[in-house]
């Protein structure tokens, strides 16, 4: 049971976040501020990599290049999916990184001192940690859109903050044996 007070303010949070959420949501939507940043950022590191790598044939300023560009892309795409799906697909995702990530520990090579990669046919690897820093983002964000008291601090958030640890112990587990060793 919440005071008067209280139960105002949740529902002022509420109101405003239902109006991001419909910004959000719609097609049209540009973050304007964020894309400024993004392309002030690929800027500052396109220029330095223009400087650094003055040679002939492909560069690596060229090569990066393209990654932008791929990456505009990607980023369009991904900005078409609706927040329900991401929504959806949070746990299932946080889930499947988990797997991955203890496949690592069983099956994945050790290149350059670390075991932190999944081969995949065409000589091709994956490295399961960068797709879980987006699966602990969406899992996090979709346990707190469901809670309607963060202020209190409760067991289930002890427990929230312990399974997104687990990940994270992955991470400085296999860090840390694998620098031992060598």
């Amino acid at each position: 049971d919440c005071s008067p007070r209280a139960e105002t303010r949740i529902k002022e949070r509420a109101a405003v976040n239902m109006h991001i959420s419909r910004s959000y949501e719609s097609k049209n939507f540009v973050d304007w501020n964020l894309l400024s940043i993004v392309i002030s950022i690929c800027s500052i590191g396109l220029w330095n990599l223009y400087s650094a790598s003055q040679t002939s044939g492909i560069t690596t300023f060229q090569k990066q290049i393209v990654f932008i560009i791929l990456g505009i892309i990607m980023a369009t795409m991904v900005s078409q999916i609706s927040m329900k799906t991401f929504e959806s697909a949070a746990y299932p995702l946080y889930l499947i990184c988990n797997g991955l990530l203890v496949l690592v520990l069983a099956i994945g090579p050790v290149i350059k001192g670390s075991q932190r990669w999944l081969p995949l046919p065409g000589d091709l690897n994956l490295q399961p940690s960068e797709i879980m820093k987006v699966a602990i983002i969406l899992a996090v964000g979709k346990y707190f859109s469901r809670t309607k008291h963060i202020e209190e601090l409760t067991l289930g958030y002890l427990v929230r903050f312990l399974n997104i640890s687990r990940p994270i112990g992955f991470f400085i587990t296999t860090a840390w044996y694998w620098s031992h060793l060598s």
